[in-house]
Formats: structure tokens, C-alpha cells, sequence
């Protein structure tokens, strides 16, 4: 049942989560990217071999059931140079750095929104009992998303290791935010 302290919970768990967003990208400076030597000639190369906005990754993964040599797309592989990632080669038209926020402001909200609920069906009461509900959400996330980026598209170790890190802080955060808000629930 929605309640006007459920509803809160995730308005203010959704808080929490935005604002440690902020810390651990703005101040703590630990998601920073690496750079390219020479950014304009990897741009350029970009634009004129990237025809639309989308995932890309080098070197290309033929289907070896094409009748081709079944080892030469994993030869290419491990010969390098690999990559993955989103490239945009045009303009981007309208970006607002509000409507950003607000989308990740959102994206807050609707995982409180489900933790919130899955917090609320499993009678847990107290403030350690939830905030460790809540970091056991943040290592789920990190099993569901980076661990997949390293089996599978070689994201390094410490990129994965400040992934756990800021999962569990963020979402152990917010389960001790509905720790204070939440219903304290009843045993059947």
C-alpha cells in the first residue's frame, strides 16, 4: 500500500542518490575518462567512419558462421587495438545541462521507487538492517551492469572497483534515508 511516508521516502531517497551522484562525479573526481594523445585526428577519424549515432566497437566481431575463418574475429581481438563506446559524429542540438539533470534526477526516482517498495515487503527494521538492504542494492547493481562491462568488454578493474564503491555508498546511503522515513513494518 502507498503511503504518504513511502512517497517520501523515495522523494527523499531520490535526493540522496542525486546529490551523492554529484559528489562522486563532481567533487571526488574518480569517474574521469582517459584522453586520447591527439584528440582532433581521433575525432576526425570518428566522423568520417562512424556514420550515426550509436554503440561502436573496434575491432568489429564478424559472425565466423559467414563462412570465413571461424578464429579471425577473435585473432583481431586480442591483436588489438580494441574499443567500445557511444559515438555521436554530428551536433548535438539543444543540450541543456537542466534537462540532463532532470533525467538523472528521474533516473533517482524510479530506482527508489523500486527499492522503496522491495525495502517495504521485507520487514526489516532498524537503521543497520536497512542501510545494509540498501548496500546489498548497490553490490546487485554493480553485479547487473560494470561486472558485465568487464567480462565482457574488458572495462578495467579499477573502473569496476570505483563502480562497487559507488554503488554501495550511494545506495547504502539511501537505504539509511529510508531507514528514518519508512514504516517500521508489522510481522505477520
Amino acid at each position: 500500500m502507498v503511503t504518504q511516508r513511502f512517497i517520501l521516502a523515495v522523494f527523499f531517497g531520490a535526493i540522496a542518490s542525486f546529490l551523492w551522484g554529484f559528489v562522486s562525479w563532481m567533487i571526488l573526481d574518480w569517474h574521469a575518462p582517459k584522453t586520447f594523445k591527439d584528440e582532433a585526428a581521433v575525432a576526425a577519424v570518428l566522423k568520417a567512419n562512424a556514420p550515426e549515432h550509436g554503440f561502436y566497437m573496434l575491432p568489429t566481431m564478424d559472425n565466423p558462421d559467414a563462412g570465413g575463418d571461424a578464429q579471425e574475429p577473435y585473432a583481431k581481438l586480442t591483436d588489438g587495438p580494441y574499443f567500445n563506446g557511444v559515438v555521436r559524429p554530428g551536433k548535438l542540438a539543444g543540450w541543456s545541462l537542466g534537462w540532463h539533470m532532470g533525467q538523472s534526477f528521474l533516473r533517482s526516482l524510479l530506482a527508489c521507487l523500486v527499492l522503496a517498495f522491495l525495502a517495504s515487503r521485507c520487514h526489516l527494521s532498524g537503521v543497520p538492517a536497512r542501510m545494509a538492504f540498501g548496500a546489498l542494492a548497490g553490490f546487485f547493481v554493480t553485479c547487473a551492469a560494470p561486472l558485465q562491462s568487464a567480462v565482457w568488454f574488458e572495462l578495467p578493474t579499477r573502473d569496476l572497483l570505483i563502480a562497487l564503491v559507488d554503488n554501495v555508498a550511494e545506495w547504502t546511503l539511501v537505504g539509511g534515508v529510508f531507514a528514518f522515513i519508512l514504516p517500521t513494518p508489522r510481522k505477520n
